[in-house]
């Protein structure tokens, strides 16, 4: 490198370092002037501040004065001695609290139980209560067939008025009468003088049976005390619908047999239905039809009376697989 080169670095860094210093001192100058003028600000307020506490006046400890605007009174306060403030209690008259008036104390609300329906010991006098009830909602013709039926049951030949009243009597007997043996039975028709015939039974459906069969239904469902109307017949057909599984291999069963194998076909199912509905306070019958439109297969379901209406009215299709609205009545076999 050349003389002259190394002459030129020197003066330049020699240069740098002058102004460097010539920035620092600036600086340093500034910030002193900015702390003097701060320092000068905060002094004047203080001085301000004194000056407003000074001239407040002084209140006094007692007495009164008044400014321009407001007068102000100061009152000593009163110093009793102990012996005073005992005095004046003891002679105060005693302040006596009225008595509380007694609350009437709200009890509880106690969910009553119903009262429960009160059955006959024997099964006889069961069946005497169930016919009962559903003889006190049966028209005069209708009683007139439950009568021979007690007759046919009993194993008597019973003289009918013709034909029709001989098929009338067989629908009465197989549909309102018979709980029993239900699909079981078979009827012997004699034919008379063209106005007068004979009719009897096989297999009979007899008040022992018939007597038998209350009992046993009302042993196996469950106390219905307390239910009534819709209430009642809800519980009564949902519980046997449920009890029994439907099998077709069951038709012949008596209804006493039906439930003890928890099996059985629309028969055992309207039977159990009408005892129980009818023995809880709502009469209820079977009825047997057909299905609509026209099969001949048979088939049995309930139809209710409802007091206030005086009225039956379809109740439930027994077996559960269809509503009673699609079967109607057979008015041959059951023209009530």
């Amino acid at each position: 490198m050349r003389k002259d080169d190394i002459i030129f670095a020197l003066k330049a860094f020699a240069l740098l370092v002058v102004v460097f210093i010539m920035a620092t001192i600036s600086a340093f100058v500034h910030c002193s002037g900015l702390q003097n003028i701060l320092l000068k600000k905060i002094q004047a307020e203080q001085s301000v501040v004194q000056e407003s506490v000074s001239e407040m006046p002084e209140l006094p400890e007692s007495g009164a004065y008044e400014d321009v605007e407001t007068k102000y009174v100061l009152v000593e306060p009163v110093q009793e001695s102990s012996e005073e403030c005992v005095k004046a209690t003891d002679a105060a008259e005693p302040t006596t609290l009225p008595a509380p008036e007694p609350v009437n104390a709200v009890p509880a609300q106690v969910l009553e139980e119903p009262e429960k329906v009160q059955f006959p010991e024997s099964a006889m006098a069961k069946l005497e209560m169930y016919d009962a009830a559903l003889r006190s909602v049966e028209t005069p013709e209708e009683q007139r067939y439950r009568e021979m039926s007690e007759r046919l049951a009993a194993g008597e030949i019973v003289e009918t008025l013709g034909r029709d009243d001989a098929n009338h009597l067989t629908a009465y007997y197989t549909d309102r009468y018979a709980i029993a043996n239900l699909n079981d039975i078979t009827f012997r028709q004699f034919c008379g003088n063209g106005y007068t015939y004979g009719i009897s039974v096989d297999n009979p459906d007899s008040q022992s049976k018939r007597a038998a069969c209350v009992e046993q239904i009302l042993k196996t469902f469950p106390d219905y005390s307390g239910l009534e109307g819709d209430a009642l017949l809800k519980a009564v057909c949902t519980d046997v619908h449920n009890y029994f599984r439907f099998d077709r291999g069951c038709i012949c069963l008596d209804t006493v047999d039906a439930l003890q194998a928890k099996k059985g076909v629309c028969v055992h199912y309207s039977a159990c239905v009408s005892v129980l509905a009818t023995m809880y306070g709502t009469p209820c019958r079977t009825v047997g039809g057909k299905r609509r439109p026209g099969i001949k297969s048979f088939h049995s379901w309930n139809m209710t009376y409802y007091s206030g209406g005086k009225y039956w009215d379809a109740l439930m299709v027994s077996n559960g697989n269809l509503g009673a609205n699609e079967y109607i009545e057979d008015k041959v076999f059951d023209p009530f």
